[in-house]
């Protein structure tokens, strides 16, 4: 097993305190005692264990997940914006490094939702009437 550095030893230190303050600490760690002198040599095991695991598993999830919308051709944006798939996905992959991404099945906001109807809103400015 591998040694924290002086940063992760100080983030070990206030995931302690922090569960501590939470409540669940001793749900979750019953045989430790809650102070934090006491604790630190067992806590920085559990605390490797965890970042053990993080690293572990990195490589085996997707970096990135990107909804496409078959119908009409479009994909969405990590910040949620919905962009043409034939001009803008290939230089989105390479932007953001998302080269290893899976592409998923999803409706844009083009996509008429069962039993929803759209408002034109544009409409109901125009005249005022709400009328197209």
């Amino acid at each position: 097993m591998r040694k924290l550095n002086h940063r992760q030893k100080l983030d070990a230190k206030a995931s302690h305190h922090k569960l501590v303050k939470s409540g669940m600490f001793w749900e979750l760690y019953p045989a430790l005692s809650g102070e934090w002198n006491k604790d630190k040599t067992l806590w920085y095991n559990v605390y490797l264990e965890d970042l053990e695991k993080v690293y572990k598993n990195r490589d085996k999830e997707p970096r990135v997940v990107i909804p496409i919308c078959k119908k009409h051709q479009r994909f969405q944006t990590r910040r949620g914006r919905w962009l043409d798939m034939k001009d803008d996905l290939e230089n989105h992959i390479i932007y953001t490094h998302s080269q290893d991404a899976v592409l998923t099945d999803g409706e844009c906001d083009k996509c008429v939702v069962k039993g929803q109807t759209r408002i034109n809103f544009s409409g109901m400015m125009g005249n005022g009437s709400g009328e197209e």
